[in-house]
């Protein structure tokens, strides 16, 4: 899938709120977004999810039942390109926002990209991990990740452009 076929399913909320609106008549006082990302946009990829499903099987036979318990269903699989704060009582206009972002990203993509917007091919060959708490495929054709970092830049500049805060040390995966 192109990325503009996917902008209308590809802003995923990472963690949810419960908090309530407040009775008061006056309006809140702005309060700055959260320190750490409570979003994140991805692209989803269904084609790798028999792929990642054998991967996952060898996976949980070779890590036993305590690892299999802490796999996410492969039909969740994704590139996550660009991850960001709000603050949770604008949810919808985040949302909003996102999808904006990624379609303007979309469309510059495909007019700048030096393969004219063609699709991205990732040989997924090696497992890497951010600290203990996600473990991801890598890949080491440099030139589509070159590709899919330059997207992902042209995501989190649009995600500024729109008002967000995007995380600026984050890594594609």
């Amino acid at each position: 899938m192109m990325p503009e076929e996917m902008v209308g399913s590809c802003v995923y909320r990472a963690l949810s709120s419960s908090r309530a609106a407040s009775p008061s008549a006056r309006p809140a006082p702005a309060r700055p977004a959260p320190a750490r990302p409570t979003h994140f946009i991805a692209l989803r990829t269904p084609e790798a999810v028999p792929t990642v499903r054998t991967m996952q099987d060898l996976i949980s036979e070779r890590g036993g039942p305590d690892v299999a318990s802490c796999l996410t269903p492969a039909v969740k699989a994704h590139l996550t390109v660009c991850v960001f704060a709000v603050d949770n009582d604008h949810d919808a206009a985040a949302l909003g926002k996102a999808k904006a972002a990624l379609a303007a990203a979309a469309k510059e993509w495909r007019e700048r990209d030096e393969d004219g917007g063609a699709p991205l091919t990732l040989e997924l060959n090696h497992l890497d991990s951010f600290g203990s708490n996600v473990i991801f495929w890598g890949s080491s054709n440099t030139a589509q990740v070159a590709r899919l970092r330059a997207f992902a830049a042209l995501v989190v500049s649009n995600v500024e452009a729109v008002g967000l805060q995007p995380s600026t040390s984050f890594e594609p995966h």
